[in-house]
């Protein structure tokens, strides 16, 4: 079964449509209730994104189009791997899914993981010449970090993440990673994607990104599908 979206102007006509739209998906897919949290949960964040203006509402509208026809389609492997998602969700819900890191300081732990990761070290230069600021305000930064214990620094001799920095460090660069090659695979173009997953990275729970991690995966693993999208994607422009 496919969905086509009733075009609407204004937000809140847009916004509206977007959750009718998430309704149908919740009445129409029953894996032990695993849809209806899923659902009410992406409706959820997508719509403070387009309130935000992280995301235009088109690009909504793409993406809740994108995801009901294709848990629409494959049920019998999607759903399967849904309601195996919502077990682990249940025992994620003990944990707090608001970031209570600022932006900057997930930039930062970001920026310093993904460094270690490829030279094997972290240096302020290549901090400041990475974020495109001044290395003072970087120092300043990594002194902060230090006091708060996610980081351990020393002058002349780099940055070495703490357990706690390295775990923050590493869950924004999987956020980054899952949202970038999900947008990528729509064929947005680079800087677009760029844009949108700077701006979305700091807003996404772990709920919700186990969800998209699940339809990347799905979509990239059906070329089928993915073409199709694509191809109303660019109707739509």
């Amino acid at each position: 079964m496919g969905i086509e979206l009733k075009r609407e102007s204004g937000a809140h006509k847009g916004i509206q449509c977007l959750q009718y739209q998430c309704f149908f998906l919740a009445a129409h897919i029953t894996v032990e209730g695993a849809a209806s949290h899923v659902v009410t949960m992406v409706f959820a964040h997508i719509k403070k994104l387009v309130w935000t203006n992280n995301i235009s509402l088109s690009k909504a509208q793409v993406l809740i189009l994108a995801w009901t026809n294709f848990l629409l389609r494959n049920d019998s492997l999607c759903l399967h791997r849904l309601a195996g998602y919502k077990s682990g969700m249940s025992a994620k819900r003990q944990e707090p899914t608001a970031h209570v890191h600022s932006p900057a300081i997930e930039d930062y732990l970001e920026q310093i993981h993904n460094l270690i990761e490829g030279k094997g070290y972290a240096r302020v230069v290549d901090i400041a010449k990475n974020l495109g600021i001044s290395q003072a305000s970087v120092t300043n930064m990594i002194q902060k970090l230090d006091a708060e214990g996610f980081v351990v620094y020393e002058r002349y001799r780099g940055v070495v993440l703490t357990d706690e920095g390295r775990k923050v460090g590493a869950e924004i660069a999987r956020r980054h990673e899952v949202l970038t090659r999900l947008l990528a695979g729509f064929g947005l173009d680079p800087q677009t994607v760029h844009e949108d997953v700077e701006g979305m990275e700091h807003h996404i729970s772990r709920q919700t990104l186990d969800v998209l991690t699940l339809l990347m995966e799905e979509l990239e693993g059906n070329a089928v599908l993915m073409r199709k999208l694509r191809r109303k994607l660019a109707g739509l422009g």
